[in-house]
């Protein structure tokens, strides 16, 4: 399980469309800044998979300027 915080500057065009896409992976939560130049994006995966699959999709989303991990408490699954 991981829990992680992001700090991510969209593309200025694409702000609202990033915002939508985040919101619809059922283990993140987003916090969009006041003055709308950056969202906080708070994630809590449950498996490696889910890690895997979110890091698959902020590395090549190309709504996004810049991101960067403030946070991470990152645990995976021992086989």
């Amino acid at each position: 399980m991981s829990v992680c915080s992001y700090l991510v500057t969209p593309k200025s065009t694409e702000m609202e469309r990033l915002i939508e896409e985040l919101r619809s992976l059922e283990y993140c939560q987003v916090y969009p800044a006041e003055n709308q130049d950056a969202v906080i994006l708070l994630s809590d995966t449950t498996s490696l998979e889910q890690d895997r699959h979110l890091q698959h999709f902020l590395s090549n989303n190309d709504k996004i300027l810049h991101i960067s991990l403030c946070f991470g408490e990152i645990e995976h699954e021992s086989s």
